[in-house]
């Protein structure tokens, strides 16, 4: 009896999720690892080709005060997958 089909293997990048606060950026590292940082440290992570995974790319830029973040926008993702539903742009509303 042959063996059945196993199911594409999902990759993926290992980087981290970012979630800017009033005060700090929270981090959840690839390792399960939990921290803060401020503006200027997600910043240098960014210019050096870090591209992390983050909820609402645009208001987050804006929350750090930078002027974009090139990482995996999962709210474009919700939109991609259904164009036509609604939710709230924040991680608990995806």
């Amino acid at each position: 009896m042959p063996n059945p089909p196993r199911p594409p293997e999902i990759l993926l990048p290992d980087t981290f999720a970012l979630v800017a606060g009033a005060r700090a950026a929270y981090v959840l590292e690839s390792d399960g690892e939990i921290g803060t940082l401020d503006a200027a440290a997600v910043a240098k992570r960014l210019r050096a080709g870090e591209r992390p995974v983050v909820c609402h790319a645009r208001h987050t830029a804006q929350r750090l005060g930078l002027e974009r973040i090139d990482g995996f926008d999962v709210l474009e993702l919700f939109a991609f997958v259904e164009p036509a539903r609604f939710c709230l742009p924040t991680p608990g509303g995806v």
